[in-house]
C-alpha cells in the first residue's frame, strides 16, 4: 500500500473541521472518505508530526520480518524463494553457522547471497546453547526446551535487540535449519517478536 499523508493546513482548505478540546486533549474529526480511501481504520497507531505551520498525521506500518528453513531445499531454489519476497537481509540465528550440506555453511551461504544482492548476517547467539540442544536429542521434549530458551532468551534480551534492529531497517528473514517453524527455536523468537509488534511470515 502506498504510504500516504495526512495534512492539516491553513483556512484556505475548503474541508474545514472545528478542533475541540476535550480532558486537556485537542480532537479533530477526519471525513470518512479520506480515511476510507487511505485504509485506516479504527485502532490503527498514527504518527504525529509538526513541520513549520503543518500537522502530517501518517499510518504506522507493522513492522514484519520473515522466518525460513533451509531443510530439503536447494541453494538456488532457496535463494530463489528469498528473491520472491524481495528479502534484502538473512539472519542467521543458528549458534553454529555449519552444515552438512556445504551450500548452508557460512562461508559458502554469504558469498552466494552477496552475489543476489542478499545481505547476510549471523547472530549465533541468538542460536539455542549447546546444553539445551543437547538435552532436547537426549530427551526429545520439546515443550522443556522452548521453555528453557524462552527463559534463556528473555534473560539475555540484547541479542534479540539487534534482530529487532535490523528488521526494522531491512526486509528480513531469519533462517536455521529446520523446514517447520514448530519444530526450532526460530518459534520462540517469532512470538518474542510478535510481542513487540512485529508480524512474522513463515515460508
Amino acid at each position: 500500500m502506498p504510504n500516504y499523508s495526512v495534512k492539516m493546513v491553513s483556512k484556505s482548505s475548503r474541508n474545514h473541521r472545528k478542533l475541540i478540546r476535550q480532558s486537556g486533549t485537542y480532537m479533530v474529526s477526519l471525513p470518512k472518505d479520506y480515511l476510507i480511501e487511505l485504509g485506516w481504520k479504527s485502532g490503527d497507531q498514527i504518527l504525529v508530526e509538526k513541520t513549520d505551520r503543518k500537522i502530517v498525521l501518517d499510518k504506522v506500518e507493522e513492522p514484519s520480518v520473515f522466518s525460513v528453513g533451509y531443510e530439503g531445499k536447494r541453494r538456488d531454489a532457496f535463494v530463489e524463494l528469498l528473491k520472491e519476497n524481495m528479502i534484502t537481509e538473512l539472519v542467521d540465528v543458528r549458534n553454529h553457522a555449519f552444515s552438512w550440506n556445504k551450500d548452508f555453511s557460512m562461508k559458502n551461504l554469504s558469498e552466494t547471497l552477496a552475489g543476489s544482492g542478499i545481505r547476510y548476517v549471523n547472530l549465533p547467539r541468538l542460536g539455542a546453547p549447546r546444553d539445551m540442544r543437547i538435552e532436547i536429542k537426549e530427551n526429545h521434549n520439546p515443550d522443556k526446551f522452548f521453555f528453557e530458551y524462552s527463559s534463556w532468551l528473555q534473560a539475555n534480551s540484547a541479542y534479540l535487540d539487534l534482530l529487532d534492529v535490523l528488521a526494522r531497517q531491512k526486509t528480513t528473514a531469519m533462517m536455521c535449519l529446520e523446514a517447520d517453524y514448530r519444530n526450532c527455536h526460530r518459534k520462540i523468537l517469532g512470538e518474542k517478536l510478535r510481542e513487540r509488534g512485529f508480524e512474522v511470515i513463515q515460508l
